[in-house]
């Protein structure tokens, strides 16, 4: 009698079935996972023979245990972008960033081949191609890493969300932007700016004051309420930003061609544009700021113009209703309450330099200015991260150039005291060691 052979242990439930299709060809399946109706959802492999399609099921298996397989219908990489941008809340992309987003994709992602790629096809060398394609249009460094940084971002969603295995932009270095060289006014236009806006009407004067001594952001600054300036304690809470949205058509559904035949911004029944108020950038931009005398004497001085141009004004002054809802009476305001633009802000900033005798720059160059002079000045670079609302020590790593002078200026000044001899009839220094700490208090 003929002894059986043992059966063939049985795999376990989800290392998939190999089997021969009616064309020849071998066909392997692996379970990946369930929709959310309870479906199965399975990785089909093919193989010219069993033991090809039995070696694409084992590393399959063996790759679904490492996680670095996933299972489901795949998106485009167009696709799933916009995807991510839809499905994410305002606390962690903001409506005028998402703008910034859907405009860097429209620019250099849509209508490429890459666009069109299933998201789990999308390779590091597909991404390198991208950002040539960039470098190839004299687009900056800079640009070519902003763009790898949004498009990293949305793709380790697609990772947590388990619609991809590994984040392909990841696996390659990120570009190396150019060296941070802002446009920083010298001391003396500084000093002369100051001047300058000291002798101008309230409204102006104190607001180019705030931009070169404190360096809030041009929205920031704008946002700024009455009820943001403390008097009595000197003090400036720096706590929302204004940007501007642009208008949408309300004239057809979202998604379809309008019917008015307008542009958006006069569409009759446009929505969603105009000025908007939102927090700062970063939980940082949140502050409250000490504000330096001259420029606390120069914000009372415009809290009494403003009360002035109410009485003047009458029904025409109304505080100012953000679309979120939100009343503010705006401490920098045209003579109605409502918001100054950001171009009109831009525009009356080149006017002020032009007076000054000063040559152009941007408002945001202010901003540098108050950070370069408050590092020079030997501030702790603590309380200049505080006072310009930094949310991380990097942003002061690009201010290394002010460091290095300060430190280049501390070696002289110890060579000096040191090592240089005295001049002939100068008096001996006193034997008396001075405590540094009596030395720190009487500099301040």
């Amino acid at each position: 009698m003929v002894e059986k052979s043992p059966d063939k242990p049985r795999g376990r439930y989800g290392d998939g079935t190999v089997y021969q299709q009616a064309d020849g060809r071998w066909r392997s399946e692996v379970l990946t996972g369930e929709m959310k109706n309870g479906r199965p959802v399975r990785k089909i492999l093919y193989g010219k023979t069993k033991s090809e399609a039995n070696a694409k099921r084992r590393a399959a298996v063996a790759a679904l245990a490492r996680g670095e397989l996933v299972g489901g219908k795949m998106p485009t990489l167009e696709a799933w972008l916009e995807t991510w941008l839809s499905i994410t809340p305002e606390s962690r992309i903001r409506p005028r960033t998402r703008v910034g987003y859907r405009s860097l994709f429209r620019t250099w992602i849509h209508g490429q081949p890459i666009a069109r790629k299933r998201l789990d096809k999308v390779t590091p060398t597909d991404l390198s191609l991208l950002y040539k394609r960039l470098r190839d249009a004299k687009r900056s460094e800079t640009t070519v890493l902003q763009l790898h940084r949004v498009l990293s971002r949305g793709l380790k969603v697609a990772v947590q969300h388990r619609i991809i295995a590994v984040n392909p932009a990841s696996r390659i270095d990120a570009p190396t932007p150019a060296a941070f060289s802002p446009t920083v006014f010298t001391l003396a236009d500084a000093r002369g700016l100051i001047q300058a806006a000291s002798e101008l009407p309230p409204q102006e004067g104190a607001r180019w004051m705030v931009a070169l001594a404190l360096g809030p952001r041009q929205g920031e600054r704008l946002g700024l309420a009455e009820d943001d300036f403390d008097p009595a304690a000197g003090t400036l809470r720096i706590q929302r930003t204004l940007y501007l949205m642009s208008w949408k058509h309300g004239c057809a559904p979202e998604g379809s061609d309008p019917v008015c035949g307008k542009k958006n911004g006069w569409c009759p029944k446009r929505h969603g544009g105009g000025i908007h108020t939102g927090p700062p950038k970063s939980e940082a931009g949140t502050r409250t700021i000490k504000v330096p005398a001259p420029v606390a004497t120069a914000l009372k001085d415009l809290l009494a113009f403003n009360a002035q141009v109410r009485s003047e004004e009458g029904k025409n002054h109304q505080p100012w209703t953000a679309p979120s809802g939100e009343t503010i009476r705006l401490l920098f305001c045209r003579r109605n309450g409502k918001p100054i633009p950001s171009s009109e802000d831009y525009a009356a900033w080149q006017k002020f330099l032009a007076s000054a005798g000063v040559p152009r720059a941007r408002v945001h160059d202010a901003r540098h200015t108050s950070a370069t002079v408050l590092l020079a000045m030997g501030v702790d670079p603590r309380v200049v991260m505080d006072i310009l609302g930094w949310s991380s020590i990097t942003m002061l790593h690009r201010y290394q150039h002010v460091l290095d002078e300060l430190k280049t200026d501390a070696a002289e000044k110890v060579t000096e005291a040191l090592f240089q001899a005295s001049p002939p009839g100068s008096p001996e220094p006193e034997g008396n060691v001075i405590p540094v700490d009596f030395k720190r208090r009487q500099a301040r």
